[in-house]
């Protein structure tokens, strides 16, 4: 008899059910993938929709039930956004980050040197832009971009050099339209909303100073 289990996850204040069935062989698939990365590889069904392929499992998902179902031949440990919440949480207007940290004050940063950046996940809670991790969120106050410099500086970017920015810093599944154009939608409408830098410095002392700065000025203009 094949195993089944349902694991509830919540992130971004949304959540998702996946159901893992181990089953002994992986049903075959036929047609060429719509695409395909070192992870796993994408297919497209009529009846199905995208269907993920791994080297060890395949996933379904039904966004309006927010479940994923997932077969596999032996466990794994188990990349949620992999597996289908990426699609989830954008529907629910939630963008997943790459590469990104929060400061204590409440900026995202993405640094072009860190090595410690992880998955963030920006969507408005009441209104407000949030950076949520896991179970947990922040008010976003800003959005800075950090590059090495020799002379420290910081350059307000205008809306369409923050859309770039927030466009290349998300995961966006360019081979699922649906996929795409609520993303665009999201990132669109955070490049309008959220005050955006690029600050140039040496050093994570330098840098906590000037995103102090950033801050404070963004408060004084709202004041």
């Amino acid at each position: 008899m094949c195993e089944r289990n349902l694991i509830q996850k919540t992130t971004a204040d949304i959540t998702m059910y996946v159901e893992l069935q181990k089953t002994e062989k992986l049903e075959e698939i036929d047609d060429s993938p719509i695409f395909e990365n070192d992870e796993y590889k994408v297919f497209y069904d009529d009846k199905d929709g995208y269907i993920r392929r791994f080297p060890y499992a395949t996933a379904k998902m039904d966004v309006e039930k927010r479940t994923v179902s997932v077969e596999y031949l032996k466990e794994s440990q188990w990349d949620f956004y992999s597996l289908g919440m990426d699609k989830i949480l954008i529907f629910a207007r939630r963008l997943i980050l790459q590469d990104a940290n929060v400061h204590p004050s409440g900026a995202v940063v993405f640094s072009q040197t860190a090595e410690n950046g992880k998955k963030l996940v920006l969507g408005k809670k009441q209104s407000e832009w949030n950076v949520f991790e896991e179970n947990t969120s922040q008010k976003v106050n800003a959005i800075v971009m950090v590059e090495q410099a020799e002379t420290s500086y910081i350059q307000r970017l205008k809306v369409g050099e923050a859309f770039q920015k927030i466009y290349f810093q998300s995961l966006i599944n360019c081979w699922d339209t649906e996929f795409f154009f609520k993303a665009f939608d999201v990132v669109v409408e955070a490049a309008a909303e959220i005050p955006m830098y690029k600050i140039g410095c040496q050093t994570e002392e330098e840098l906590d100073e000037l995103v102090k700065k950033v801050l404070a000025e963004e408060k004084q203009e709202v004041l």
